[in-house]
């Protein structure tokens, strides 16, 4: 068969044919082709679809959740009406959800467990509000603390399973979408080309190449709307760009979601759009190495203020595409409003960071405990009750720190919890505090079951009640002292009625009253039979009694003295009344009145002896008064008359030593020193005994006295006579007395300067001066040395005058230096003692 020979007619018919079984295959391709475009983008579709339904049923859950907690904390009723809103939204969502997963059995098994749980998180919500309408806000604080958010947890860990799930098979769709699209594509300009070469070798038969380029032109349009008409049914928003980001066309949702017109965007650059939100230079970064590079990205956050919309947040992702027909590179552009599902995990992060400060900050201990009994998790507030820190904690279980006697009684209650006897128990028990003391605790423990109902660990509240159990152990303790002084006080003690009838009385009043508690009770202390005198003997008005007083007015009495006759030695004690009201809180008249009196009988007898004694004491007073100014003349008469003959002995001895020296041996130069010598002591033990007898006499100036100051400016009069002694003071400060100034220093100039005399020998010595306190004495002061010391067994001879324990050739002094500090001490209301042993140092004891 020779093609050259075939007529035009002939050729053209095979041309046409040849063309027409071209168009039947390409045809046949294209419609199965476009039939797969279709499905695939129906399914890129549906899954965005539940992609979208499966973020309204996470957001709904948190809505309603925080509306439930927002109308537990205002009780506002917008509130639970938005609770109920989202709770019924949550439910027909998660039902549409249901019917948009009917084609993936794997989400269907997904949504078998995410219903229930829906279910179960709404019941939960639920719950909460009615144990706050019941019990109050206590009581769902505790059951939101104990609740926590497994269940939310679990829901949301399901939703983000199946939205992943729905991702990956929407980037599988996307691709075969793509693919689908890229395979018609192909399929079209393989019929395009094929039919244009065999009409352009035709073209010198026929003249019908226009038409079959018109059709071609007219199936690439019909292409194009219709993959146009698939872009505008996806819900995200979308854009195409060229190579210079500047946009060719964007689908319907995006000019609905941003509210913008098609005349505002196309042509446009991308980073001109609106108010210049999309000029972000890492964002035109990616994009411009798209084309360049064949590269993509995903998930590239941006959150900006979009004009006529507000604030969102967008996820873009981006991907080079071919235009159909010239093959030009465009950039696909797609765009997820996240801004609700970013909102929700923003609430979500802030209702959990509520929950953790509101564990951490508590006012009680709060622990989560396996069911073996460790530590997972614990607050501060627990670790401040019981000593421990977290991480030691976690190394031990409850049972190691519960008292032994209290763990059978809380180990019961963990087994009752555990088999599902009871929901949760409270107890008192003790801790084990790390130092080893006891720490009294009340106990909150409820268990926290799983999905499944298995327990999964316990959650304990912890009230540190050890201050609350002293007090009520101080209570029974002061009540029973009370009961004791009641019973065993000397003084009369009797509680009236509002009635002013005796309802109580002690031992002593009945003693003093001369009847029985029971002869008493139901009867008024003005009871004739007492028969009630003034001190001068008349009767006593009944009316003016202190207790029937004090029930009138309302003030308490205070020692009213009166005579009442006792029935049961018939005769007249004088008592001392005092009546004090007591009131129950916001009542104004007395519910009773507490009296009591003191029996003054032999006091009123033992002061009219007193008075008799006190006339005796003037006169003695006064004559004393008299001896004590002729002892003071005295003392000064002998003080003038013994020094003269002192002076005369003292200078005639140093003439001789200076006039005869050298008609006087050695012997009787010795012999006129020694006369010397004990002149110059007697002229010492007078002045000594001078200054005792004015100490004794002195009349005293109280005031805050500084011992620690006047200890140190002693101690350094006494460094600068003997500068060459190695002395080291150790003085405490801040002890200051109330005391006479002059003769403190007095007492502190004896004591310090007998340390510093009798550690004279040791090369390097030691004076303390500090003070102790006691539990008897108070404070103590002592002066510490570490000199010569003394024998004890002659420590009573240490205080006397002119005692001396030690040779005048060893240690010089007049022995009146202790006998003065003694005086001082005294005078001061206090007494002094001492301490010591032979070559150890001795220590000097005052109080004050």
């Amino acid at each position: 068969m020779n093609w050259s020979t075939w007529s035009i007619e002939r050729k053209t018919f095979v041309g046409f044919g040849l063309v027409l079984v071209l168009v039947v295959v390409v045809g046949i391709i294209a419609v199965q082709s476009t039939r797969q475009l279709i499905e695939a983008n129906r399914l890129v579709s549906h899954t965005l679809e539940v992609i979208a339904e499966l973020e309204r049923v996470n957001s709904t859950l948190l809505e309603a959740e925080t509306a439930q907690r927002a109308y537990i904390f205002t009780e506002y009723q917008v509130y639970f009406d938005a609770y109920q809103t989202a709770s019924a939204a949550a439910v027909t969502n998660a039902q549409q959800l249901r019917t948009l997963t009917t084609d993936n059995p794997n989400q269907q098994r997904q949504m078998d467990a995410l219903e229930p749980l829906i279910a179960e998180r709404i019941v939960r919500l639920q719950t909460g509000i009615d144990l706050w309408l019941s019990d109050g806000f206590d009581r769902v604080r505790t059951y939101i603390v104990t609740d926590g958010g497994v269940v939310a947890q679990q829901i949301s860990t399901l939703i983000d399973e199946m939205q992943a799930d729905e991702r990956n098979l929407l980037a599988q769709r996307r691709n075969n979408a793509e693919t689908t699209a890229e395979g018609t594509f192909v399929a079209f300009t393989a019929f395009i080309a094929l039919t244009a070469g065999l009409l352009a070798y035709m073209y010198y038969l026929i003249r019908r190449d226009i038409n079959a380029r018109k059709q071609a032109e007219i199936a690439a349009k019909a292409a194009q709307d219709y993959t146009a008409n698939i872009v505008n049914t996806v819900r995200e928003p979308l854009l195409v760009l060229d190579a210079d980001l500047r946009v060719i066309s964007a689908n319907r949702t995006f000019y609905t979601t941003f509210n913008v017109k098609e005349t505002e965007t196309v042509s446009a650059p991308i980073y001109e759009l609106g108010n210049q939100q999309w000029d972000i230079p890492a964002l035109r970064q990616l994009l411009e190495a798209i084309l360049p590079q064949n590269a993509e990205f995903n998930d590239f956050e941006v959150e900006q203020d979009f004009p006529n919309i507000g604030r969102r947040t967008m996820l873009l992702n981006a991907r080079k595409i071919y235009r159909p027909g010239n093959h030009t590179a465009l950039i696909l552009l797609a765009m997820e409003n996240v801004t609700s599902r970013k909102q929700a995990e923003t609430r979500l992060l802030e209702s959990e960071e509520q929950l953790r400060a509101t564990f951490e900050q508590a006012a009680v201990g709060i622990a989560h405990i396996g069911l073996d009994g460790r530590w997972l998790r614990v607050n501060q507030k627990l670790c401040d009750i019981i000593g421990y820190t977290s991480d030691e904690l976690h190394e031990k279980t409850f049972q190691e720190i519960t008292h032994p006697d209290d763990l059978e009684k809380d180990l019961t209650y963990v087994q009752a919890v555990l088999a599902g006897e009871i929901q949760n128990y409270s107890m008192e028990k003790r801790y084990i505090h790390k130092d080893q003391s006891y720490v009294w605790i009340n106990l909150t423990v409820s268990l926290v079951r799983g999905s499944s109902g298995a327990p999964k660990y316990f959650i304990s509240v912890i009230e540190d009640i050890s201050e609350r159990k002293r007090l009520e152990q101080a209570m029974r303790e002061s009540d029973e002292k009370h009961r004791n002084l009641f019973e065993t006080m000397a003084q009369g003690v009797v509680y009236q009625d509002g009635e002013g009838k005796i309802t109580e009385a002690n031992p002593a009043a009945q003693r003093i009253l001369g009847m029985t508690l029971s002869q008493m009770q139901g009867d008024s202390p003005t009871d004739p039979r007492w028969h009630l005198i003034h001190e001068d003997g008349s009767d006593y008005p009944i009316e003016m009694h202190p207790t029937m007083l004090a029930f009138q007015t309302g003030q308490p009495m205070h020692e009213v003295v009166m005579g009442v006759f006792s029935p049961q030695d018939e005769s007249i004690h004088w008592i001392e009344v005092n009546a004090a009201p007591q009131f129950r809180p916001g009542e104004e008249k007395p519910w009773q009145v507490y009296g009591t009196f003191t029996d003054i009988t032999l006091r009123r007898q033992a002061m009219r002896e007193i008075e008799e004694l006190n006339a005796v004491l003037e006169q003695r007073a006064v004559e004393l008064e008299a001896t004590n100014k002729e002892l003071e003349a005295f003392s000064y008469s002998v003080s003038h008359d013994l020094r003269a003959p002192l002076r005369s002995i003292d200078g005639f001895s140093q003439a001789l030593l200076e006039d005869y020296a050298d008609q006087i041996d050695d012997f009787g130069k010795d012999y006129l020193q020694r006369v010397r010598a004990a002149a110059n002591r007697m002229a010492a033990l007078i002045d000594d005994l001078l200054n005792l007898s004015r100490i004794t006499r002195a009349e005293m100036r109280l005031e805050p006295v500084d011992l620690s100051d006047m200890a140190q400016s002693i101690a350094s009069d006494l460094q600068q006579q003997q500068p060459e002694r190695q002395v080291e003071f150790s003085i405490r400060d801040g002890m200051i007395v109330d005391g006479d100034p002059r003769l403190m220093r007095v007492a502190l100039e004896n004591l310090i300067g007998n340390a510093w005399k009798f550690t004279s020998k040791r090369s390097q010595a030691h004076i303390e001066f500090g003070m102790v306190d006691q539990p008897e004495d108070g404070r103590v002061f002592y002066v510490r040395d570490d000199g010569d010391g003394f024998d004890m067994a002659y420590v009573d001879k240490l205080f006397g005058a002119f005692q001396r324990l030690h040779a005048i050739t060893e240690f010089e002094g007049t022995g009146i230096g202790l006998a003065t500090v003694q005086r001082v001490i005294r005078r001061h209301g206090g007494n002094v003692w001492a301490q010591g042993e032979i070559g150890k140092g001795a220590i000097f004891f005052f109080r004050l």
